[in-house]
């Protein structure tokens, strides 16, 4: 009955709109954008009379009908040739605001959301719709009717005109962008378990929460502009409310981000201003009618506009004078991203060009993961970095203690389940203090790192070197016996004490090192504490006894 209902509707308005058709579009190739002047017919209800008038598209109608919202009807005509007709045809719009529905020949094709009286908004959506062969004339004109219900906001064929071509193709164009949404989708997704993996082991570093969470949330926001909620029936009221409410959960998540990540405290004015935005969005996901949704977009323009704007580029250039680290990254990065964000709300209010438009439309995804990425790898290295201070000492790049315990006791199962005895050796620098003493202790550190470079030579891959503590040092490995063992400590020892280390463009000098180890029997069983306590007892012996000697 509806369908009947809007085909009378159409035919009333045909009537009424006094032979006012645009030209037909004489099509020879697909794909055909069917750009250019059609006939648009207003009105504020359904069977009020229409106004009619020539209008381009695509093109805003508050141009020729100021601050209208109602039923607009455009309509159009196309020619076929033979050979096109006799295949699926389909139409694909890329952008209409609100809800409409489709005819060809006065035949209903299909819609998308629901027309007044029982409106559901659907402008976060394209159109794809298939036409039935035997509905199209070859070599006479064929009828185009599009019904769009503008409310609230500009509506309307504003972004694309309508494009006809083969039902495959559409049929790909559609599968293109909701795999290019799911890749997106499936990218944010992993960063954002990757950052709370990040967030349970440094519970102190909030931003990787709020990035985790800024990922999750535009995952859920990509999947509101996916034609998925079209196709599963959702409520697209509900989809239009929550897509509104997940922008402004992200404009406060990107704003906790940035300042947790340069370490900043939030003032009380941005404490108000940020609570506004949330109790706004709270209020219009859960209580707010439809036709006031809008306002809290208006909201979110205003606060981002005015507060967050101007607040973000001052921090940034704060940040990259205080040469806090990556500020320069994050800067250009985010400067990026907020530059097509506003470009998005400029579009979205009707304020740029279709030509910038289109261009702004290739800027944002880009300008995305360019953000995420960026951001990701930022945050991943920072995290590498805080890793190794805590596993290797910052001077000499050797495993601190307690990491060379934790490896240690990782390598005495293989030792004893290949039969292999492990050796645990101390080395100590000799007179360490008096090197200190005499020179500074810029020349202890040089000394410090050659001896650890020069050990390191003689290792291999698998060994442990690890500085134990001031000038001592500590290594474990594998060895075929005792003698093995005293052979290779002795290479080491050699090779820090025939050649001297250069502590500084003057002066070179001779280091002695002692030596104290032991070596296990991997058929015991020994804990990595008394192993160390063993080789240090060798050590304190042999340093009483004969320094600069390899003791066992």
């Amino acid at each position: 009955m509806k369908i009947i209902f809007n085909i009378i509707v159409l035919w009333l308005a045909i009537a009424n709109s006094n032979g006012l058709w645009a030209n037909s579009f004489e099509i020879t190739e697909l794909p055909f954008k069917l750009e250019g002047d059609w006939q648009l017919c207003v009105k504020k209800e359904l069977l009020s009379p229409p106004d009619c008038t020539t209008h381009n598209v695509p093109e805003n109608i508050e141009f020729a009908f100021p601050d209208f919202d109602g039923f607009l009807t455009y309509r159009s005509h196309f020619t076929l040739p033979k050979e096109l007709a006799n295949q699926p045809l389909g139409i694909y719009i890329e952008s209409i605001r609100d809800a409409d529905e489709i005819y060809v020949n006065s035949v209903f094709i299909d819609s998308t959301g629901k027309l007044a009286p029982d409106f559901e908004k659907a402008n976060l959506h394209s159109r794809h719709y298939f036409i039935p062969n035997n509905i199209l004339k070859t070599s006479q004109k064929n009828s185009i009717e599009i019904i769009v219900y503008n409310h609230a906001r500009f509506g309307g064929i504003v972004a694309s005109a309508p494009v006809l071509d083969t039902a495959k193709n559409i049929s790909n164009q559609l599968m293109r962008k909701n795999s290019f949404i799911m890749f997106y989708m499936g990218i944010f997704f992993i960063i954002s378990i990757i950052q709370i993996f990040y967030f349970v082991a440094q519970r102190n570093h909030k931003e990787h929460l709020y990035f985790a969470l800024f990922s999750l949330l535009t995952v859920l926001h990509l999947y509101t502009f996916s034609n998925f909620p079209v196709a599963s029936g959702a409520s697209l009221n509900f989809n239009f409310s929550l897509s509104i409410f997940l922008f402004a959960a992200l404009t406060i998540l990107f704003f906790l981000f940035i300042n947790s990540f340069f370490h900043k405290r939030i003032n009380t004015l941005y404490k108000v201003v940020i609570s506004v935005l949330a109790i706004g969005a709270l209020v219009q996901v859960t209580i707010l009618p439809l036709n006031y949704v809008y306002h809290q977009v208006t909201l979110i323009h205003i606060i981002t506009f005015i507060f967050l704007g101007p607040y973000y580029f001052w921090l940034f250039y704060q940040s990259i004078k205080e040469k806090i680290p990556y500020a320069k990254t994050i800067a250009l990065v985010s400067s990026l991203h907020i530059f097509a964000a506003v470009t998005d709300m400029l579009i979205d209010m009707q304020l740029l060009s279709p030509l910038i438009s289109g261009i702004a439309g290739l800027i944002s995804p880009i300008t995305l993961m360019l953000l995420f990425i960026t951001v990701s790898l930022v945050l991943t290295h920072r995290h590498w970095l805080y890793y190794r201070h805590a596993t290797y000492d910052f001077l000499t790049d050797a495993l601190r203690r307690s990491a060379f315990i934790e490896r240690l006791t990782e390598e005495i199962p293989r030792s004893q389940r290949l039969k292999e005895p492990l050796m645990v050796a101390l080395l100590d620098i000799d007179n360490f203090k008096i090197i200190n003493d005499n020179y500074n202790h810029s020349a202890g550190d040089k000394v410090l790192v050659e001896l650890v470079k020069r050990t390191r030579k003689l290792l291999r891959e698998f060994d442990l070197l690890g500085r134990y503590g001031g000038d001592e040092f500590c290594i474990a490995a594998s060895v075929a016996n005792t003698a093995d063992a005293i052979k290779l400590l002795k290479r080491i020892q050699n090779n820090i004490h025939n050649e001297k280390i250069q502590i500084n463009d003057d002066t070179a000098i001779h280091v002695s090192i002692t030596i104290g180890a032991y070596v296990a029997d991997p058929n015991s069983d020994f804990h990595p504490e008394v192993l160390i306590s063993e080789a240090d007892k060798v050590l304190v012996k042999g340093k009483i006894n004969q320094k600069g000697k390899v003791h066992i």
